[in-house]
């Protein structure tokens, strides 16, 4: 018969005293928090928003719509831009009136969940591995080989020019040995 009851918390009609004393908790929360960031500047506040979503403060409508509201104002604010201000997270709540089995096949269904994005983060750790290795072995190979390329064309280029003028140089000497044997002949 107690659940019969219903509690009402700013706004929000509680059907069980359990989720009416957390909706009254996170009610004197967010006033605390109101007072405490009435003045402050923006970039605290926005930093003090993204605390509170990060570690999950509020669970209730009474909490997720002050972060909402919150967020909100955040927008509205000239001084922050809009990508600065992250979503209000919403997560499931799980009933306590389910049964076991049920409550059983949802941990499963968010093990997987889980387990996919573990997934996802070791591929993307494992490709981001390969493809920095991949470069190391491409920036190796440039440096190591004798073909001309971006790195060592400038050195090429010289050595090039070097060996012209070195041949040019070898001419010009036999060819003024050459001009004087025929001068002395004369």
């Amino acid at each position: 018969m107690a659940q019969d009851r219903t509690f009402v918390i700013d706004g929000f009609a509680f059907h069980t005293l359990q989720d009416a004393r957390d909706a009254q908790k996170e009610a004197e929360g967010v006033e605390y928090l109101k007072e405490k960031i009435a003045g402050q500047d923006p970039e605290k506040v926005l930093e003090l928003y993204h605390k509170m979503l990060d570690e999950q403060v509020f669970s209730t409508p009474v909490g997720l719509m002050f972060e909402r509201d919150l967020s909100e104002d955040l927008r509205n604010l000239p001084e922050l831009a809009e990508y600065e201000i992250r979503p209000v997270d919403v997560y499931p709540v799980v009933p306590e009136n389910i049964t076991e089995k049920e409550r059983d096949r949802l941990q499963k269904e968010h093990a997987k969940e889980n387990r996919t994005k573990d997934n996802r983060i070791r591929f993307s750790v494992i490709l981001n591995i390969v493809l920095v290795a991949l470069v190391i072995g491409m920036f190796f190979i440039v440096s190591t080989s004798n073909n001309v390329n971006i790195i060592n064309y400038e050195n090429a280029l010289i050595d090039k020019y070097e060996d012209w003028q070195n041949a040019l140089e070898a001419r010009e000497a036999e060819l003024d040995a050459r001009e004087e044997a025929y001068n002395g002949q004369n």
